[in-house]
């Protein structure tokens, strides 16, 4: 995707799936860039390094990584249905 193709947030409106899915690539490949890797093309393994070091991220932080994915799981309830 090209930044010409990732989608832009219209402030009067939610965000839509697309967009939201277009910025969560974008979120792994600036991961995977940091970390020096080429991305998958199947992104699993990615996906758990990065969530991985996202709970570091939250235990030096003291947030409850449990807590933020339980959040995370009803945000995306309530938006995959939009």
């Amino acid at each position: 995707m090209t930044t010409s193709e990732t989608p832009q947030l219209d402030i009067a409106k939610e965000p839509t799936n697309t967009q939201r899915i277009a910025w969560a690539w974008i979120a792994l490949r600036a991961f995977c860039k940091a970390e020096g890797v080429v991305p998958d093309p199947t992104p699993e393994d990615d996906l758990t390094d990065l969530v991985a070091d996202l709970m570091h991220l939250c235990a030096v932080e003291h947030i409850s990584f449990n807590r933020i994915l339980d959040r995370a799981e009803m945000h995306f309830e309530t938006e995959r249905h939009e």
